[in-house]
């Protein structure tokens, strides 16, 4: 007896086994193939952005940015035109989803960077696609000082601009020991090593001393908090502040005096409120 149930089991056993082989055998058992993941829509970025590097589609890339822009001197703090710029790309933002959740980008160009808010932790390479469609939306191109990602023959003219402020820096510190008869002998005292700058990579120090004099930069994004943090109402400019005369003797009696007689006492919606009162 004991014989016989271990001898049904087994063969239930082989028959769980090849039967389904011998069925797809003849077609009857069909397998569905296992679907790929698909990619995310924001992967394309990085093919749309190298395609506007082409004749045809590179006229019109950085309408939005103003000529004054290419200019150092407009940085400066006192610069009302570059205060009046920075409030229009503040209002220049970017909804995006991505793979690790929603984020919401503009540019600063007092800082010279994107700046974002976002829920989660957002990698680089992420950020890099939504600076590209930043970027390709609102027609500033040149904002994108990631040299990796650039034609190897395009010169960024704000990678330009700041290789060309090191060396003004360079130069004003050379004029000032000349100044100062200061021809000291660095070599007797301890280096420390140069702090490489945060928008320069540090793998350039290595082109250089293989050969290639080309720097490699790298876009500057900025963490501003999470979406809840993001405010979608701006404040009035400063400068724009100065312009109102408004008092606290100010009322309605005033300002209606100050407007001429033509444009308040021969509108119809006056004369229809006089004999109401009447």
């Amino acid at each position: 007896m004991v014989f016989e149930s271990t001898l049904f089991a087994s063969t239930l056993f082989i028959c769980s086994v090849y039967f389904p082989r011998f069925i797809n055998c003849f077609g009857l058992l069909s397998t569905t193939p296992i679907e790929k993941k698909k990619p995310h829509a924001l992967e394309r970025e990085a093919f749309l952005f190298k395609n506007t590097f082409s004749t045809t589609n590179s006229t019109k890339i950085n309408d939005n940015i103003d000529t004054s822009l290419y200019d150092y001197k407009t940085f400066a703090c006192n610069n009302i035109h570059f205060s009046d710029l920075e409030l229009q790309w503040t209002s220049r933002i970017l909804f995006q989803n991505t793979q690790y959740g929603n984020i919401a980008m503009h540019y600063d160009l007092y800082r010279q960077a994107f700046v974002y808010h976002s829920d989660s932790q957002i990698s680089y390479t992420t950020l890099n696609l939504c600076a590209m469609k930043y970027v390709r939306i609102f027609l500033c191109r040149d904002f994108f000082t990631d040299s990796q990602e650039m034609p190897d023959d395009f010169i960024n003219p704000f990678n330009q601009m700041k290789l060309d402020e090191e060396k003004r820096e360079k130069e004003k510190i050379k004029q000032k020991r000349q100044k100062l008869n200061l021809n000291l002998d660095y070599s007797v005292f301890i280096s420390k090593k140069k702090e490489e700058s945060s928008t320069v990579d540090k793998s350039s120090a290595n082109n250089n001393s293989e050969g290639n004099k080309k720097p490699v930069f790298k876009n500057n994004f900025r963490y501003l908090g999470k979406l809840a943090n993001m405010f979608f109402t701006q404040s009035i400019p400063f400068n724009l502040t100065k312009k109102l005369k408004i008092s606290d003797n100010y009322d309605y009696i005033t300002f209606k005096d100050s407007l001429s007689p033509n444009k308040v006492e021969d509108s119809p919606f006056y004369k229809k409120f006089e004999t109401l009162l009447v």
